[in-house]
């Protein structure tokens, strides 16, 4: 393999168009190594800000960026893509939605159109409990989408979540099934479909062939919210059991599993983080079924106290949550 760089172009859900030696060619996202961004250390500055969870300085950042006349053009999709997704982390769902919004009508070729941006339009509806604004919002994207000339598989993905919503788990199969069978779907957006197929086959409880799925996903490099989910996946199975039981040594291993999607396996600014605040939830409840069984008092209240700091984490990071106790 060789290392070329170059000027990007433009940007869209495909790839990435880059000038090389004064010839156009574009790139898949998974043939590019890294990207450097020029002309907004605000957008820098937001970033790293986003990164290490302070909402509250990085959204007004963003809306200044938002408004600057001279931004280039190509940092645009950018600076609302995270601005949506810092909304989304303050529970501003009304706001998140907007920008969004903002996003697809200027931008509807975006790279943001499925992960991301779109993913997280979708769930803002989602966790306001308005079914009918997810509808809305995917039509607005397929629309979009269908008018600039792209292929409009991929949002497959994102009707599978809202029917996955309204628990038509056969439905959303079906949807993932079409990304899965698409000629045109690349690796990343089949294991996306693969990883949809075994939630909605645990949703329709039939556990074992489930849990095949999970593991056949975790055995393989693939990207990292499909590895979370598919871990988070396998975390649902073993804890479910081990509570059943009870069996802690069960409920150990699906701590181990929700764990992978706190620590290895963490969203990018940006991106979703629905995989993430899952898996601390999970860990949550792992930790409080493991101090309920345990004997030993020290063991019994070390538990206890690692469970509250997953749950005060949850709090703190993701106060509207749909992963909060309160709310699920």
């Amino acid at each position: 393999n060789s290392a070329q760089t170059g000027k990007i172009k433009s940007e869209e859900l495909k790839g990435c168009t880059v000038t090389i030696s004064k010839a156009d060619v574009t790139l898949s996202w998974k043939d590019i190594k890294s990207i450097q961004y020029a002309g907004s250390p605000e957008l820098r500055q937001a970033r790293s800000l986003v990164d290490a969870g302070n909402m509250a300085d990085a959204i007004p950042l963003l809306e200044n960026v938002r408004k600057k006349s001279d931004l280039r053009v190509i940092l645009k999709p950018h600076v609302l893509n995270l601005l949506g997704a810092s909304y989304m982390r303050s529970g501003e769902f009304d706001k998140a939605v907007e920008t969004y919004t903002e996003l697809f009508k200027q931008f509807p070729k975006s790279q943001f159109l499925v992960q991301g941006g779109g993913e997280n339009l979708i769930n803002a509806h989602l966790a306001k409990g308005n079914a009918q604004g997810a509808d809305g919002a995917l039509k607005l994207l397929l629309d979009g989408a269908k008018q600039a000339g792209v292929d409009t598989t991929p949002l497959n993905l994102l009707r599978g979540r809202v029917q996955e919503a309204a628990n038509d788990f056969s439905s959303a199969a079906a949807s993932y099934k079409t990304v899965l069978d698409a000629a045109t779907s690349d690796a990343d957006a089949k294991a996306a479909a693969e990883l949809g197929i075994a939630r909605c086959l645990w949703g329709q409880k039939k556990s074992g062939e489930a849990e095949a799925k999970y593991r056949a996903l975790v055995s393989r490099d693939l990207p990292q919210l499909v590895l979370a989910g598919a871990w988070n996946g396998l975390g649902d199975i073993m804890y479910q059991n081990g509570k059943a039981k009870p069996d802690a040594d069960l409920i150990t291993d699906g701590l181990y599993a929700y764990l992978r999607g706190c620590v290895l396996y963490v969203p990018a600014s940006g991106e979703s983080t629905t995989e993430y605040e899952r898996s601390v939830r999970g860990a949550h409840d792992c930790f409080k079924a493991l101090s309920e069984i345990e004997t030993k008092a020290d063991r019994k209240t070390a538990f206890a106290a690692r469970s509250r700091e997953r749950l005060e984490h949850l709090q703190t990071k993701f106060p509207n949550s749909p992963y909060l106790p309160d709310r699920k």
